[in-house]
């Protein structure tokens, strides 16, 4: 009697630990995270350069967010992105851009910083967020931004053959 109480039990734990494990999968697949809050933000760019959901964008060269959305219309690409942490202030004059990498040639969405970033570490009480956002200043959740294709391996393949 108390084996098939015990081989009960370990088929119920057994059950409970696959549904645990294909929640986490779930979760881990459509990139949700526990770890705060997050903004959004849209930018046109020329041509996608090969840019895709899920695809990641990095500021300063470390990854910061991803790629949750890409559109072609008529004069460019809207690429909508994740940016998190919510508490880290990207300045209105940075330069987007799409960049190849790697062996492979991952592109990833760029973002560099431009001249006045000084102006963002004097103010301590902006947030990306409508309440506190000073659009003149940094980017905000929701905000439109033009950007530029980079540097990838095509152009200079095409650039090499015409040589």
């Amino acid at each position: 009697m108390r084996s098939r109480a015990v081989k009960e039990g370990a088929v119920g734990l057994l059950l409970m630990g696959g549904v645990g494990l294909l929640a986490g999968s779930i979760f881990w697949i459509r990139g949700l995270n526990f770890q705060g809050q997050s903004y959004n933000a849209v930018v046109e760019m020329p041509n996608a350069l090969g840019l895709n959901i899920g695809s990641p964008v990095q500021y300063r060269g470390v990854k910061v967010g991803q790629v949750t959305d890409v559109t072609p219309s008529t004069n460019g690409v809207l690429v909508g992105f994740k940016i998190q942490p919510a508490d880290l202030l990207i300045p209105r004059d940075s330069i987007i851009e799409t960049s190849q990498s790697g062996f492979v040639g991952q592109v990833t969405l760029s973002i560099t910083p431009g001249p006045n970033i000084n102006r963002i570490s004097d103010s301590s009480s902006l947030t990306p967020f409508k309440s506190a956002c000073d659009p003149n200043v940094i980017v905000c959740d929701g905000d439109r931004l033009k950007g530029q294709a980079g540097t990838n391996f095509d152009e200079l393949i095409k650039a090499t053959t015409r040589i």
